[in-house]
């Protein structure tokens, strides 16, 4: 399931990287992580990655492919699609607010099927009482549907708050939105 080399802040250095077989999530796993649904079928990505970090901000940059567990026989290498991107996180707020901006890309080597994705998120999850997480997130490309090369593109909203009682019981009563538009013409050809 994992197996992978990782070398945190050498010499002191903001720097670490790792490659290898590693499990990743991001943004409660919405675009990037390891679990499938509700199962207990956990996949990893094989690849590596570069982070460098500093008190004002954090920035991932990585190259991953997706595994899951093969218990027939050996992973192929060249048969799973490229996955590469950054991930940036803005620390340096008041009251703890992070900021995320990432771009990452699929691209499925065996056609033009190949998709980017720029997101934005703003979020709070350390006040003591209130949380706040908001996302957006647009999506374009082309995918593959029999010979038609076929246009991509779409967008999603995510926005939610919560309270957490502080009096002897602990509990958070909070509201979520969430909204995804869809191709608005799939069918439309690139």
């Amino acid at each position: 399931q994992q197996l992978y080399f990782y070398l945190n802040k050498p010499a002191d250095l903001p720097f670490s990287f790792w490659f290898g077989r590693k499990e990743v999530r991001y943004d409660r796993e919405a675009l990037i992580g390891t679990s499938t649904g509700w199962g207990n079928y956990v996949f990893s990505y094989d690849g590596g990655m570069i982070t460098l970090d500093i008190p004002q901000f954090k920035i991932d940059c990585f190259y991953m492919q997706k595994r899951q567990p093969n218990k027939t026989g050996f992973d192929n290498w060249f048969d799973n699609d490229h996955f590469y991107g950054y991930w940036f996180t803005y620390k340096d707020l008041p009251y703890q607010v992070k900021v995320d901006q990432y771009f990452l890309i699929k691209d499925k080597k065996e056609n033009d099927d190949i998709v980017y994705t720029l997101g934005f998120r703003v979020y709070d999850k350390k006040l003591p009482t209130i949380d706040f997480d908001t996302s957006f997130v647009y999506q374009w490309g082309n995918y593959v549907s029999g010979n038609n090369k076929l246009d991509r593109r779409a967008y999603a909203i995510h926005a939610e708050a919560g309270y957490k009682f502080t009096y002897g019981i602990k509990q958070r009563i909070g509201v979520e939105y969430n909204y995804g538009s869809g191709d608005d013409d799939p069918s439309d050809q690139s």
